[in-house]
């Protein structure tokens, strides 16, 4: 009976705490790009704007909803690793390698391969741009829309050779 009394109190968090935690959380995942981390609760509260109790009974709650696996440390010096199991609705990126140099000649050409790159998906924008505005103007016409994963939609499109006639205002 003790015990079931003193988990009680832990349970009582609000919805917009674990929502609060949870953006918070994902957040950080996604700037470390892994899904574990390990923080102490000093960061868990500072990263969430939470206090240490309500980071603590935020952590209690979506351990036992599954949402966040603790690992406990070998040692109270040593931080919990945190793994963020989910659900969430996106994909969280990995982080970007490191790279290094061998000489100031490969950097260069590393930049004038990324600029060559960002100078093709500029021009395919305003390819796409063009098109979006043909199809205002009826030139194209949207057979099919699928949604993608990321934010993206694939259209499947037909280009009317001729031009629509204009509606007769009456």
């Amino acid at each position: 009976m003790e015990q079931k009394k003193s988990k009680a109190w832990v349970s009582n968090v609000s919805q917009q705490t674990l929502e609060q935690f949870k953006r918070a959380f994902v957040k950080k995942c996604i700037e470390a790009g892994s899904t574990e981390l390990q923080l102490k609760y000093d960061d868990l509260s500072t990263m969430s704007g939470l206090s240490k109790g309500a980071v603590f009974k935020a952590v209690e709650v979506l351990s036992e909803q599954g949402f966040i696996e603790r690992r406990p440390a070998t040692s109270r010096r040593i931080a919990n690793t945190y793994i963020l199991k989910g659900p969430i609705d996106f994909e969280i990126p990995k982080k970007t390698e490191i790279v290094s140099f061998g000489s100031g000649s490969d950097l260069i050409e590393v930049v004038a391969n990324i600029r060559s790159k960002i100078h093709r998906l500029e021009r395919e924008n305003e390819r796409l741009q063009a098109m979006l505005n043909q199809t205002e103007d009826g030139l194209i016409e949207v057979i099919a829309e699928t949604e993608l994963p990321g934010d993206l939609k694939q259209l499947i499109y037909k280009v009317n050779k001729e031009q629509p006639q204009e509606k007769a205002v009456e």
